[in-house]
């Protein structure tokens, strides 16, 4: 069970803070006069852009409209590669692997509802966590089962007295985050921790969180969390990528360069008088960990990211079960947005970067519904035969960083991870779940503004298999023999070799003023030598293809002419987002971004790779259309070069990102558990 230890429980020190009193959860009037505001911004801004559209032309009010889409667009870059940079620093500074001593009493809660799948494999690695028994209280709340959870609890208390076991009714109301607060009515330790039911936390799991209390400025702190059965099904793979780079990445870099990052719903704990102080969670909330994030925050106190503290979660499995929890995240997600953000943007206690970081992750959910929004005005209006703006020349040289934005966090937390080449190809389809999740936040954005109010649903689990589950046997239960799941914790492979005043940045506009520095210094690098890298792209590209194929094709500077056998013209190709211009300044930022996780050696034969792979598909492409051109017309052409030609090119760069970052990681410094 729970080693034994003599040391002394040491209490917290008083929570350090410049900021007004913790506030409780907003009403439900409130909720509603804040949905009510959003719609009226909506309508006027709809408004105000048909007024546009007829008094300054239809034209005009689409280059608005593009305007702001490519505004977020590049927003978000320059987040994703500040973020990346800073957490690529970040995780080579490297901390002692030995787990903290345990000297707070921690209080774990866990809410279950129709849990008897997995609740067993829970109560093991709870029974087996390396923190002193008489430190530590687990209370688990069964909220109504339908199911044989609460015997199997029941069953579990007889052989463990010291685990707590409460029952509610049938009718109880609040979902999780009511289980919580009836749960926290009975919690003695100044430390709370939450686990959800499908969770395996790692033995010194909670030495790490309870450790992070040290600072008196901490009110709540995160554990990173790892999927266990990526093996499951496609959706379960592609989330756990997508977990890779939250955690890896996104998290420990929104620490790094903003202090900002979020409180999650699991593997997090928080201090007991601040959750008092606040009066629990909210109730009102499908999102009760956000809400909590925003609360501490304008308090003026501190969250903390630990990602030695990890916990092992099971992902959904099924397209329709990850619908329904992305949906209810986005549901919960904008409501929080609604209820915080007039008060984050007045509040004197959040300034700076962390404000502007903070804004972006309560936006995080209504940005892809301007974007939708935006994107169906732009077909509308070409469907119209109205001219699109002619700014859209402005980011072609960009478009690769575009495609690569969603993908940059979790390909360097890939080669952090030092992972199979598998999970390199299988990022790109990401990309179809980030166009899936644009409807399913727009759908629920719809559904918040117009739609019958939501409440808590749990997520459905799948049957646990593993030889770790524990066995009933008795009156008691037996943990398996072999060891429980354990964490490896982060192995620095080797220190970088010198130090840099860049590996030490510290939250502030530095930071982010770097970022923008880079791309700004790339996209003049691309301005001047784009030109020069057409014309010796173009000349060579021709040069392959009067090689292997009989058309006939001049060249001349940056254009290529493709005739048929007839010796008639059929195509002129001078489109820069052809070239291979582009994809050598998206290579460049996300080498900078690899640069202190892997040797130069390998991110230059990395980005040389990449660029020969999407020269390569350039000959192919060009190659294919002039194949075609021997029994298609001009018709046929347009279609073939507008359809399949574009999307062989946008494929091509896809993978030119996975040969960028999968090359490095066979040389990377640091391997992480993934």
């Amino acid at each position: 069970m729970i080693a034994a230890a003599s040391t002394a429980a040491e209490p917290l020190p008083p929570l350090r803070r410049g900021g007004p009193a913790f506030r409780q959860s907003p009403s439900v009037r409130r909720q509603f006069r804040s949905a009510r505001k959003e719609r009226r911004v909506w309508a006027v801004s709809l408004i105000a852009l048909a007024a546009v559209a007829v008094f300054a032309g239809p034209t005009r009010a689409l280059g608005i409209v593009f305007g702001v889409v490519s505004l977020i667009f590049l927003i978000a870059l320059v987040r994703s590669l500040t973020i990346s940079f800073t957490a690529s620093r970040s995780m080579m500074t490297g901390r002692g692997r030995r787990p903290p001593a345990a000297r707070r009493t921690v209080s774990v809660l866990v809410a279950c509802h129709n849990e008897d799948r997995v609740i067993d494999d829970l109560l093991g690695h709870l029974s087996a966590l390396d923190y002193p028994a008489h430190l530590l209280q687990i209370i688990v709340v069964d909220d109504g089962s339908a199911d044989a959870t609460l015997s199997r609890l029941r069953q579990w208390q007889t052989g463990w007295p010291t685990l707590t076991v409460l029952a509610r009714g049938a009718d109880a109301t609040g979902g999780k985050s009511g289980a919580l607060n009836d749960a926290l009515k009975h919690a003695t330790g100044d430390i709370v921790v939450v686990f959800d039911a499908d969770h395996r936390p790692d033995r010194h799991c909670l030495r790490y969180l309870a450790a992070v209390f040290d600072d008196d400025d901490v009110a709540a702190a995160q554990g990173r969390c790892v999927v266990y059965n990526a093996d499951a099904s496609l959706i379960s793979e592609l989330v756990a990528l997508d977990y890779l780079g939250g955690f890896v990445i996104n998290e420990r870099g929104r620490t790094a360069y903003a202090g900002a990052p979020s409180y999650g719903g699991s593997n997090c704990a928080v201090r007991r008088d601040v959750l008092i102080a606040m009066g629990g969670w909210n109730v009102m909330s499908v999102t009760e960990d956000t809400d909590i994030t925003m609360r501490i925050y304008l308090a003026g106190a501190r969250i903390a990211y630990e990602p030695r503290a990890v916990d092992y979660e099971q992902a959904v499995s099924g397209l329709w079960a990850y619908v329904k929890q992305r949906h209810r995240w986005a549901l919960g997600h904008q409501q929080v947005f609604r209820d915080y953000v007039s008060d984050l943007v007045r509040s004197r206690t959040v300034g700076g970067v962390q404000k502007a970081e903070l804004l972006f992750y309560l936006a995080i959910y209504h940005l892809p519904v301007i974007c939708t929004v935006g994107l169906v005005l732009m077909g509308v209006a070409g469907a119209l035969g109205v001219a699109s703006p002619t700014s859209a020349a402005v980011l072609v040289g960009l478009w690769p960083l575009l495609v690569w934005g969603p993908l940059i966090p979790v390909g360097i937390a890939l080669v952090a991870a030092r992972a199979p080449l598998r999970r390199f190809l299988m990022a790109p389809l990401l990309l179809l779940l980030v166009v899936l999740g644009a409807g399913i936040v727009t759908t629920a954005w719809a559904r918040g503004l117009f739609g019958r109010r939501y409440s808590w649903a749990k997520t459905a689990r799948a049957e646990q298999l593993e030889a770790e589950m524990a066995q009933p046997s008795g009156e008691r239960m037996i943990l398996p023999d072999r060891p429980l799941q354990e964490a490896r914790g982060e192995r620095v492979k080797r220190p970088s070799r010198r130090s840099s005043p860049i590996a030490e940045l510290v939250p502030g506009f530095r930071t982010v003023a770097l970022t923008v520095g880079a791309i700004i210094l790339g996209s003049l690098t691309y301005v001047v030598c784009e030109f020069w890298v057409r014309r010796v792209e173009t000349g060579a590209v021709s040069e392959v293809l009067r090689a292997v194929a009989n058309a006939r094709i001049e060249a001349d500077g940056d254009r290529l002419w493709l005739y048929d056998r007839s010796g008639q013209l059929f195509l002129l190709i001078t489109d820069i987002g052809c070239s291979i211009a582009p994809v050598m300044l998206g290579a460049l930022l996300v080498c900078l971004a690899l640069r202190p996780l892997a040797p130069a050696w390998s991110l230059i034969l990395g980005g040389a790779a990449s660029i020969l792979l999407a020269f390569s598909a350039n000959v192919i492409r060009i190659g294919g259309l002039a194949l075609v051109a021997d029994f298609a017309g001009f018709d046929v052409m347009r279609i073939v070069h507008d359809t399949v030609a574009s999307a062989f090119v946008i494929a091509a760069v896809m993978m030119s990102f996975v040969v960028l970052v999968a090359i490095p990681a066979r040389a990377a410094r640091i391997e992480v558990d993934a």
